[in-house]
């Protein structure tokens, strides 16, 4: 094996484990977000060793900003910043978490 190709494994082998790592932290905070009663946000793992999590209040979602508020609560991310929040997960300070959705385009006014 050339040498490009074991530093490519090696780095392949520390994404997985940093994934399985954060993945590891979003399965402790979903669980404790069910049993306060959070509502559900669409979750996104970052690749590599950034070890991010991102959550997506569904679009669905009757209430977006008191579900962001919500969440940014539970995750002690502070007052979210428009439509999004962004700190440290709290089962794991190495994890960086964001929150945040997306608010709806009104259509321009009719004349």
């Amino acid at each position: 094996m050339s040498s490009t190709n074991l530093i490519d494994t090696e780095r392949a082998a520390l994404d997985r484990a940093a994934q399985r790592q954060t993945t590891s932290a979003l399965a402790e905070m979903l669980a404790e977000a069910d049993r306060l009663g959070l509502p559900p946000l669409t979750w996104t793992i970052s690749s590599g060793l950034s070890r991010a999590l991102a959550g997506r209040v569904p679009d669905v979602d009757p209430a977006p900003h008191a579900t962001l508020r919500a969440w940014a609560a539970f995750c002690d991310l502070g007052m979210p910043k428009q439509h999004r929040a962004v700190g440290h997960c709290p089962h794991d300070e190495e994890v960086v978490i964001s929150v945040e959705y997306e608010p709806e385009i009104q259509d321009p006014p009719q004349r």
